[in-house]
């Protein structure tokens, strides 16, 4: 089409009628992802029962491959803390299953009942620990501050049970969304509260987790509300909170 051409034209596409060459149909086996094994921690070491049409397992810690076994066991130390997860290799196309629902190890983490800092909701949901939860929204609780207090230096990893049921996992755009600080205003990270389903206030979860530098002795955490935690919803940024728990890293 020329670029001189001015005025109203109308295009006619005309196609030539003509059936495609003839191709070959390429069959290929219906594969599916093998299962996801199920993973407990005994005397040192994890265990899974053996899974029909698996080649091998693999090991995660904190998300990286450590190991590949054809066993079903897997021995592990608990210091210093880790997550560990197993997923399943079929013996077909090499198809790897979902990795089994992680597995913390380590030295007891400490638990902070947040009810002790505000009053606790008065909402009927159940599951929580202690004596309460809060809730927290655009107006209840937009600040929190949380004392905490460690044994020695190193590397932390907070995170909080909560509950977030004002919508599917989806949709709705309902995900709360919080700030942490440290006690000089220093920012910690962004703490993030999806929702866990319609209506599902009695379902306990946890946050992302975020890694702090912490020195010894006690800390005044701040969670807060701020706007640059404003999710899509806009309106709707609630949440309730059981306790905030700190896992030594390093």
């Amino acid at each position: 089409m020329p670029a001189t051409l001015t005025g109203r034209h109308s295009v006619r596409i005309v196609l030539t009628n003509q059936s495609p060459a003839t191709a070959a149909t390429n069959r290929v086996p219906n594969l599916f992802s093998p299962e996801t094994p199920l993973v407990t921690y005994t005397n040192g070491r994890l265990r899974w029962a053996a899974l029909a049409g698996v080649q091998h397992y693999k090991v995660l810690k904190n998300g990286v491959a450590v190991a590949t076994t054809t066993a079903t066991e897997y021995a592990v130390t608990k210091e210093p803390s880790a997550v560990y997860q197993v997923l399943s290799v079929d013996d077909k196309a090499d198809f790897e299953s979902f990795a089994s629902e992680p597995l913390l190890l380590g030295p007891p983490p400490a638990e902070f009942q947040l009810e002790k800092l505000v009053p606790a909701s008065s909402r009927p949901y159940r599951g929580y620990t202690g004596k309460g939860f809060v809730e927290i929204s655009t107006s209840q609780n937009t600040r929190l501050t949380i004392p905490v207090t460690v044994p020695a230096t190193g590397l932390y990893a907070l995170d909080f049970r909560y509950a977030n049921g004002n919508g599917p996992t989806n949709t709705n755009n309902k995900c709360a969304i919080r700030t942490l600080r440290d006690e000089r205003g220093q920012l910690l990270g962004t703490t993030v509260l999806p929702q866990r389903g319609v209506n599902e206030w009695s379902n306990w979860g946890f946050t992302n987790p975020l890694l702090v530098h912490l020195s010894k002795g006690t800390h005044a955490l701040t969670l807060t509300y701020e706007p640059a935690n404003t999710n899509m919803n806009g309106a709707v940024n609630q949440a309730m909170l059981d306790y905030a728990r700190l896992i030594r890293v390093q």
